[in-house]
């Protein structure tokens, strides 16, 4: 997953209701489930993702902006509210943030003169990859491990779990959400490299060994992820199109999986 949750999620909520309630709301949600499958930055911390920030603050901080018409600067509301999103929240590894980031560096001005929503969700988001840089984390053992920035990705432009680099060496299309590597590519180091421990222990309990029956588990994991984050992938199961039932039950295994990992997120 990556900015793209971003960018579905408002597009819809400005669509809906511009400037309300709802579009601050969406902003913090959507923001808040891109932090959580982000890494922390550089440093001796091990790079895990924030386990939950005070999105309810970020949310308010930006109301304050948007019910007062501009009054209230929406540069100044998601600079402090971006503060109170990260002060003190805590990373999968144990870390705290001790530096809440210093700016997003949002120019109000630019905003204004923003030409459509697009251009205007883009300054967001480089206006999120600028305060993440500014932020610092440590644990409280002795030693403390330190990290220091945060970031979320923003190139899997197909949504298929695989970075568009990645995809580019296995010869697949960053641009072809079905596009899986071929039998060429050694399925054992491919998933050592590109899945964590977990998962591949998951498909070896489930008995999913066979290449095709291991697409169509990642093609259930990212399915539900789509379902989780919002308009991502929402094409019925029809559209799906396996040769068998190991496959099929493969596919639903993938789907259980991610789901426990919500669960475990939430």
């Amino acid at each position: 997953m990556s900015w793209s949750i971003f960018r579905a999620q408002y597009k819809q909520s400005f669509q809906d209701e511009f400037k309300s309630k709802k579009t601050a709301k969406t902003i913090a949600d959507s923001y808040d489930l891109c932090v959580r499958t982000g890494l922390s930055g550089i440093g001796t911390a091990p790079p895990t993702p924030l386990v939950k920030g005070n999105k309810d603050l970020l949310e308010k901080m930006l109301n304050l902006s948007f019910l007062s018409f501009g009054l209230f600067k929406f540069s100044k509301a998601l600079d402090i509210g971006l503060k109170l999103y990260w002060m003190g929240a805590k990373t999968a590894s144990g870390a705290t943030i001790i530096i809440p980031g210093i700016t997003s560096a949002f120019v109000d001005r630019e905003g204004e003169t923003n030409k459509n929503v697009d251009e205007f969700i883009e300054q967001l988001i480089k206006s999120f990859k600028t305060h993440m840089k500014t932020i610092t984390g440590a644990t409280t053992s002795a030693p403390p491990l330190v990290f220091s920035g945060y970031k979320v990705l923003d190139n899997d432009k197909d949504n298929d779990t695989f970075i568009d680099e990645v995809e580019k060496e296995l010869g697949t299309d960053p641009e072809d959400r079905f596009d899986y590597p071929g039998s060429n590519v050694d399925m054992e180091i491919y998933l050592e490299q590109m899945f964590e421990k977990d998962f591949r222990t998951y498909l070896e309990e489930q008995n999913i060994t066979t290449t095709s029956e291991i697409h169509a588990a990642i093609d259930g994991r990212a399915f539900r992820q789509g379902a989780f984050y919002g308009n991502i992938d929402k094409s019925p199961f029809s559209e799906r199109k396996f040769k068998n039932d190991k496959e099929w039950d493969a596919f639903f295994a993938g789907m259980g999986f991610e789901y426990q990992q919500e669960l475990n997120r939430s």
